[in-house]
């Protein structure tokens, strides 16, 4: 048998990233949800609320979406966010206003 260097399942760690690797991750999740039509993110959103079973698309989709959203709350909350004005063509319908 041969040992190997686990995370105790009640950690929780600090990870500090930049905003490089956060515009990533979010690139990131905007190809995942690419991939599904809008319905199934509010499927997924509802499983989460009743803490449904989710699929392996649902759990990936969910995780990536938690890292992202706490990054981002981690940085309005420390100041490292500006309002700036941006050209009405280049927002999303999906793009908060």
């Amino acid at each position: 048998m041969k040992k190997i260097e686990l995370i105790k399942p009640d950690a929780i760690i600090d990870v500090k990233i930049g905003s490089q690797f956060l515009k990533d991750l979010q690139a990131v999740l905007l190809y995942l949800t690419s991939l599904e039509p809008v319905a199934k993110l509010q499927q997924v959103m509802n499983k989460v609320n009743n803490e449904a079973e989710m699929d392996d698309w649902e759990k990936s989709i969910y995780t990536i979406l938690v890292l992202v959203s706490t990054a981002e709350e981690n940085a309005r909350t420390a100041g490292f966010t500006t309002i700036e004005e941006i050209p009405e063509d280049e927002i999303s319908p999906e793009s908060p206003e």
